[in-house]
């Protein structure tokens, strides 16, 4: 993922509400690479991105000439804002993070399995200048969630709690690693231990019904071709709003399962996405003109698809600043 403002010419060039889900890479010389700005020309910054449920199963810079690194987030202006890496499964060589540039803000990366990656000493979350782990982090990520990720073979000291540090993938409980079935045995310790209850790592299942068409070429029986739900529940429709902390929520729900609930403003994205209920964020009314406008909201399930809200509109009423 990378801002590219090609020849100089387009200066509001962006990646912004970008998903990458359900993705299977297997065989690479290194994972993504994130470039938050042009590092060349003048462009807008990264806002936005999900990379949710993906498996990257060999990894290896040795074998096909790379870094062997699974993420490289860089920016060299001013930062990505709200990237989001979550229940990712990967066998990488190298790195888990690199990081290099400017310090990033809403920066997520939960629900992960990974072994802490080993080349010349170096892996784990790393950048340059700054050790492993927490020093990272707080250096290139402040504030970051780093929340529920399986990292074999890491040191538990140098990263935040509430993180797991097994000594080798053999001790994570995949259902059989050795023939690729990344699942998770139901006697693995990290079974139903997400951020959201459901099991660490990619969702596993869902990725094997999502990619079948795409390896074999004819599309899975039975594809999940029904929507989710979602209403908008505040706030409530002619309502009037103001300040800087209005609540904007709704219910969503699906047959299989609800992934995202994404906000909009007149029909521009308002805020990050939202990944696990209750659905809602705040919004700062300020940012917005006085007068009418139109709040929806859009529900994406396991198979990509979107239900969309029923619009409301609601009124913006700030007073004046004073002089």
């Amino acid at each position: 993922f990378t801002v590219r403002n090609q020849d100089g010419r387009a200066p509001w060039s962006t990646i912004e509400d970008v998903t990458f889900r359900k993705n299977i890479v297997r065989h690479a010389a290194s994972g993504l690479n994130i470039l938050g700005t042009d590092d060349v020309h003048r462009s807008q910054s990264m806002k936005r991105v999900l990379i949710q449920d993906n498996l990257f199963d060999d990894v290896n810079g040795t074998t096909w000439g790379g870094s062997g690194r699974l993420f490289q987030v860089l920016d060299y202006r001013v930062g990505t804002t709200d990237v989001a890496i979550d229940h990712t499964t990967a066998v990488q060589q190298e790195d888990v993070i690199f990081a290099e540039g400017a310090a990033h803000t809403g920066f997520v990366y939960r629900n992960n399995i990974t072994p802490r990656g080993n080349v010349g000493g170096f892996g784990g979350v790393i950048g340059t200048g700054t050790a492993e782990g927490i020093d990272t982090l707080n250096t290139y990520f402040p504030l970051a969630e780093f929340r529920r990720n399986v990292m074999a073979g890491g040191n538990a000291s140098i990263y935040p709690a509430d993180n797991f540090f097994p000594l080798s993938l053999d001790d994570v409980g995949f259902v059989n690693r050795g023939a690729g079935d990344y699942r998770l045995d139901s006697s693995s310790p990290y079974h139903n231990a997400a951020t959201d209850g459901s099991d660490v790592g990619a969702n596993i299942t869902a990725l094997d019904a999502s990619t079948a068409g795409a390896i074999s070429g004819v599309p899975p029986a039975g594809s999940d071709t029904s929507a989710p739900t979602i209403v908008l529940t505040a706030p409530g429709d002619g309502a009037t709003v103001s300040g800087s902390a209005v609540m904007v929520s709704a219910t969503a729900s699906d047959n299989v399962g609800v992934m995202t609930v994404q906000f909009r403003l007149d029909g521009v994205a308002l805020g990050g996405l939202v990944t696990a209920p209750p659905y809602s964020i705040v919004w700062d009314t300020t940012t917005a003109t006085n007068g009418a406008h139109t709040l929806t909201a859009q529900a994406f399930d396991v198979a990509s698809n979107v239900g969309s809200s029923v619009p409301v509109t609601v009124t913006v009423s700030n007073g004046r600043p004073r002089r």
